[in-house]
């Protein structure tokens, strides 16, 4: 938003560090304008004078280009930055040298010594504003300090002390070298429950702003105090929660479908990668428990214990470690409870040859799978490994026949089988006439449009 600023709020150009989120580009404000939004208070911004820690820094008194105070010097470092912005310059924080203390180290203001003094009469000789203005207004102040009663600015007792003896000012006029960050206000005119209004304050149906798209509560610099930015995040966090937020519009059972759909794509995804760790570990119990418990094993047996007795046959057969690299997943729905998915896989297989060796057999291939959600918990219902190839890490596996295992014939995998475009791609050469592009794929049916109805391949796994 910052490109706005040289028309609607000159007065944070000068001297101030931009500060927040690079992408606060007000973009999305535009686009809401664009269908009758209103924008409010877009002049308005945070400026903050971090004068403290230390902390004795707030028992002195900020004074403007009159010499005057404008603000109790105990209010939030964003309130005042929002007065200080308002002033004539320059503008001073005036403290007694005790409380200076350890500013040069602690402080994150950074502005520069405009005067010292042993006396407020030498230090006001010092500095560019009314000497005699001056005088009266500290006059005026460390009475009130010492009734410990601010009757101008009403800055609590704690913080009210006489400035008396030496006294330093620091120069806290923007540009003159001290730390000003500062980000934007306003925004979005919205209800309490997010709906965006028109310019001419009716609900804008289905569009609804927050965070800093939103004006929010603290629509002015000069309002901000920590209570109500914290009051901020309560009014619409409780919006939401009693569901009159505008996010819950569409009906808190389609925002609970959405958020179960996302849920349950990290569960699917999980079942991927716990079943890569659970096979190389050799974790049988583990890696069955992720099939549901009616998982079928050939064709007559049915259950988890079969599926382990034939994994353990298997992998003590043919490997003598493994590694999985799961890659590329994609999932869609067929229902809330059962969904279809392709994982790649890329293996490596430490395989005992019959000669008593053994070679290093790395493998490409893809997983076909299918997931059903029993009892509210994911599983697999069928894994149907395709391979691309698998051979000896030295002997590229270039030709026809790419799965060659040791002392095996070798044969063809089934990694393109799965989808018919393969064949199809192969089949029809290009011409000169320009081609014919299908439609997109409808939603949750891009692996159904690829597979085009056919058939599961069968599939070599021993």
């Amino acid at each position: 938003m910052r490109q706005w600023w040289p028309s609607i709020a000159p007065q944070f150009l000068s001297g101030k560090t931009f500060i927040g989120n690079p992408n606060d580009t007000g973009s999305g404000i535009q686009m809401a304008q664009c269908v009758g939004a209103k924008a409010i208070n877009m002049h308005e911004g945070f400026l903050s004078v971090p004068y403290y820690p230390p902390a004795s820094l707030t028992h002195g008194i900020f004074v403007n280009g009159q010499g005057q105070r404008f603000i109790n010097e105990d209010a939030y470092h964003g309130r005042i930055g929002s007065y200080l912005a308002q002033q004539t310059y320059p503008v001073y924080l005036i403290v007694g040298v005790d409380d200076y203390g350890n500013y040069e180290q602690e402080s994150w203001l950074q502005a520069p010594i405009a005067g010292t003094g042993e006396s407020l009469e030498e230090l006001a000789s010092e500095l560019s504003i009314p000497g005699d203005q001056l005088l009266a207004t500290v006059s005026r102040y460390n009475e009130d300090a010492r009734r410990g009663d601010d009757t101008l600015f009403h800055k609590r007792a704690p913080w009210l002390k006489p400035l008396e003896g030496a006294l330093v000012a620091l120069d806290c006029t923007p540009g003159a070298g001290a730390f000003f960050p500062c980000f934007t206000l306003g925004g979005l005119d919205t209800t309490l429950d997010g709906c965006v209004l028109s310019c001419s304050d009716a609900v804008i149906s289905g569009l609804y702003a927050a965070g800093r798209t939103a004006c929010g509560v603290p629509r002015r610099g000069g309002w901000l105090c920590l209570r109500k930015l914290r009051r901020r995040c309560d009014i619409f966090g409780s919006s939401c929660r009693s569901g009159r937020c505008g996010c819950l519009s569409m009906s808190n059972e389609a925002l609970l479908a959405r958020l179960d759909r996302l849920e349950s794509l990290d569960d699917i995804r999980q079942l991927a990668a716990k079943y890569s760790l659970a096979l190389d570990m050799r974790d049988l119990d583990a890696m069955v428990n992720l099939f549901a418990h009616d998982i079928r094993v050939g064709k007559e047996r049915v259950g988890r214990a079969y599926f382990k007795q034939w994994m353990d046959e298997t992998l003590r057969v043919q490997f003598t470690g493994t590694a999985h690299h799961i890659g590329n997943h994609i999932i869609e729905f067929e229902d809330p409870d059962r969904a279809v998915g392709v994982v790649y896989s890329k293996n490596e297989h430490e395989t005992p040859t019959a000669d008593g060796g053994c070679e290093w057999v790395t493998m490409q291939m893809l997983y076909w799978d299918h997931y059903e959600r029993l009892e509210g918990t994911w599983y697999f219902r069928r894994r149907l490994p395709c391979y691309w190839y698998a051979t000896d890490l030295n002997k590229p596996p270039c030709g026809e026949n790419k799965m060659r295992w040791p002392d095996r014939e070798p044969y063809e995998g089934a990694f393109h089988s799965l989808f018919p475009s393969w064949r199809r791609f192969w089949s029809e050469p290009p011409t000169e006439d320009l081609p014919v592009v299908a439609p997109p794929a409808p939603a949750e049916q891009f692996l159904a449009t690829m597979r085009s109805g056919s058939a599961d391949p069968n599939i070599r796994t021993r």
